[in-house]
């Protein structure tokens, strides 16, 4: 059986042009790069094991502790998994955005579009959802929702999970 843990958290990195900018053109109209809203609330990983639901920031351990939250998780995730989550600023709802290991099945040398399928298969809850995502009219969802979101990643489908490191396939636009 596969020991697993923490590993570290993959971040995007920061687009620094206007989102209308023509070097952006290759994110808005290429469906190899999904839009994907990025929730205001606090990124964690979460792991389920031994019956026990732990989380790690990009801090370090967190004493987060919704135990509405934590029941939910203990029903609905397999034990043996790691997720990529946000917690949402009101506390009583998470977001799930990428899968790390589920049911003691790795997924780090998946690509993400293959995440995002076992993603997709999982069942939403009241206070767990799944992070939507968006291939077609990037640009103009982009323009209707920009103001509800603390920001957007632009991911690229083939790309597989890197630990701990800043990825030139993820990208923010804030």
């Amino acid at each position: 059986m596969i020991e697993i843990d923490f590993v570290g958290l993959m971040e995007g990195s920061l687009i620094r042009v206007d989102a209308d900018h023509p070097s952006m053109d290759k994110y808005w109209q290429s469906e190899q790069w999904i839009l994907e809203p990025i929730e205001k609330g606090r990124k964690y990983q979460c792991l389920i094991k031994n019956d026990d639901v732990s989380f790690l920031s990009r801090q370090g351990a967190s004493s987060y502790n919704n135990q509405s939250i934590i029941n939910n998780i203990k029903k609905e995730i397999p034990n043996n998994s790691l997720i990529d989550i946000i917690v949402k600023e009101s506390l009583n709802d998470l977001v799930i955005y990428d899968i790390i290991y589920w049911d003691s099945n790795e997924f780090l040398q998946e690509t993400l579009f293959d995440r995002r399928k076992k993603l997709e298969s999982i069942q939403e809850i009241d206070s767990i959802k799944i992070s939507k995502t968006f291939i077609k009219d990037k640009y103009k969802i982009y323009l209707s929702l920009k103001d509800s979101y603390y920001g957007f990643y632009f991911k690229n489908l083939d790309s597989e999970y890197i630990c701990g490191h800043l990825s030139s396939q993820w990208k923010i636009l804030k």
